[in-house]
């Protein structure tokens, strides 16, 4: 799995996520965060992420935060068989 510190995803607009085939993984560290880059990039149904905080994944497609469903893992294997990148958002590194 790749990784990106939260600030690289911050410097990130929709023309570099959209229809890109990205499953975004990521932690509670960073979820509000990552709410607020959607506000940034004026992203589609952002309600939505309150259940990506329960499961941790999401991707955007069409203007559109998109939830995975996790429950059997049918979801992400059906985007990774469909040539999705798993990226990890993580918290940034400090030096020292």
């Amino acid at each position: 799995m790749k990784h990106w510190q939260i600030s690289e995803l911050e410097k990130k607009g929709m023309e570099d996520v959209n229809y890109k085939k990205i499953l975004f993984y990521f932690g509670d560290k960073v979820a509000d965060r990552i709410e607020k880059w959607f506000k940034k990039i004026e992203l589609n149904h952002t309600s939505r992420f309150e259940d990506c905080r329960t499961n941790h994944f999401f991707y955007v497609e069409n203007c559109d935060l998109q939830y995975v469903n996790t429950d059997l893992a049918g979801d992400i294997l059906y985007l990774l068989d469909e040539g999705f990148t798993a990226i990890e958002i993580t918290e940034d590194r400090v030096n020292g």
